[in-house]
């Protein structure tokens, strides 16, 4: 009987601590939490039609191809920037995170536009 009463104690005592453990885990996490992220598949899959439309017309690729350079070179420099400034690093929009989430694609599409490339 002694043995059984221990038993239940013991299993009530490690459930508490796992659930205070997991509301302070929980607590702590999303204070300031903030993940900052972008989506480029859209623009560069974009550019890269641009070039098979090119490929079918027997257009010159040659000038889109550097366009998608730039365009890649242009992204990678803003992103860091971006990550620079706020110094945090910046995740594929497509993954999943649990807390606040700011995407950047938009931003980054405008200052794509205003430089011509897009």
């Amino acid at each position: 009987m002694i043995e059984l009463i221990k038993n239940i104690l013991i299993t009530v005592i490690v459930s508490l601590i796992v659930i205070v453990s997991y509301d302070k885990y929980s607590s702590n996490d999303n204070k300031n939490d903030e993940f900052i992220v972008f989506s480029g598949k859209n623009i560069i899959e974009y550019k890269k039609l641009q070039i098979k439309k090119a490929l079918l017309n027997n257009e010159d690729t040659q000038n889109k191809e550097k366009e998608l350079e730039e365009l890649i070179k242009t992204m990678d420099l803003l992103l860091e920037d971006i990550s620079k400034t706020y110094n945090k690093p910046i995740y594929q929009k497509e993954m999943i995170f649990k807390g606040k989430v700011r995407d950047i694609t938009p931003y980054i599409e405008k200052a794509l536009e205003k430089k011509g490339l897009l």
